[in-house]
């Protein structure tokens, strides 16, 4: 919550309220990340706070090449989640594959990174059309979509451990 930030809609401080997106207000951008019991896990749109910066420079720092790789990885993010998932739940590509294949989304997630994986591996074909610099952002990104999709299983059930499914 912005600090002394009181929501126009809810009248009052709610940590769950930004200027422009009210958790009250359904016709206001929503929260897609819930708990269980339907309470938000994050606030929208999520904020960083200066640890997540410090963290973000430290990294930076230590390898710039690498945070290069992140900065571009995460405008081609950006990008692919408006193109795939529109302005909702950001894994809806990925939920839907898993319905519509019967298989759960640890499955979904090693299915797009083996993809990548053996674009990398195959020398003698024609990728013309994507380069390796490519690939090794979009196999970055898959990596990091799993990764979260298992942090937002782990946050909506947080007493239980979260295996690795299929």
């Amino acid at each position: 919550m912005t600090d002394g930030y009181v929501c126009p809609a809810c009248k009052e401080a709610n940590p769950h309220c930004y200027p422009g997106a009210c958790w009250s207000d359904p016709e206001s951008p929503r929260v897609w990340l819930t708990r269980s019991d339907g309470s938000p896990l994050y606030p929208f749109p999520p904020k960083m706070g200066t640890d997540d910066l410090n963290t973000i420079t430290e990294g930076m720092r230590s390898n710039p090449y690498w945070f290069k790789a992140v900065v571009e990885a995460a405008e081609v993010q950006a990008n692919r989640r408006a193109k795939y998932s529109g302005s909702g739940d950001p894994y809806t590509n990925f939920i839907k594959m898993s319905e519509l294949l019967g298989v759960s989304m640890d499955e979904v997630f090693r299915f797009y990174c083996s993809i990548k994986m053996t674009r990398l591996a195959v020398t003698d074909g024609d990728f013309s059309d994507e380069k390796v610099n490519d690939t090794l952002v979009d196999l970055g990104n898959y990596a990091l979509l799993w990764r979260g999709w298992r942090a937002r299983e782990e946050d909506r059930h947080p007493k239980q451990d979260v295996p690795v499914q299929g």
